[in-house]
């Protein structure tokens, strides 16, 4: 699946740049360090093929990007988020979590924990925008 996923999204990206260009895709700094990790995450692999310390070093990366979207919450004076989408990530969240616990899959809980606790991040700044202006 994430070999499918890679292809898709990089496909995607080609056919954005190639018919609009690439100044549409602004470089942040979480971007870069993202890529960083991302490619130090895949030369640890190759040296030890450790499939656990990879996973943890892409939940550490995915836990790095969420704070674009925590700080654009923060910040801003109203919310642009979808609470639907957002709060179907979160019970999907919590129904990861209790399979991946009741497989006493570490991994698989780390990930689900993780994932759930991120979003519940987003969603507490999202509620916190109600009624602001």
């Amino acid at each position: 699946m994430n070999l499918c996923d890679a292809f898709i999204v990089t496909s995607i990206v080609i056919a954005i740049v190639a018919t609009r260009g690439w100044s549409i895709f602004p470089i942040s700094t979480t971007d870069k360090i993202c890529v960083s990790l991302s490619l130090v995450m895949i030369v640890i692999w190759l040296i030890k093929r450790n499939h656990f310390t990879t996973n943890l070093i892409s939940q550490f990366i995915l836990f790095i990007a969420y704070f674009p979207t925590f700080s654009k919450l923060w910040y801003a004076n109203t919310n642009e988020e979808s609470f639907i989408m957002w709060g179907g990530i979160w019970l999907a969240g919590i129904l990861s979590v209790a399979v991946a616990m009741r497989k006493k899959d570490l991994l698989a809980t780390i990930y689900a924990l993780r994932a759930l606790v991120m979003v519940s991040i987003i969603l507490i700044l999202m509620l916190s925008k109600i009624g602001a202006q």
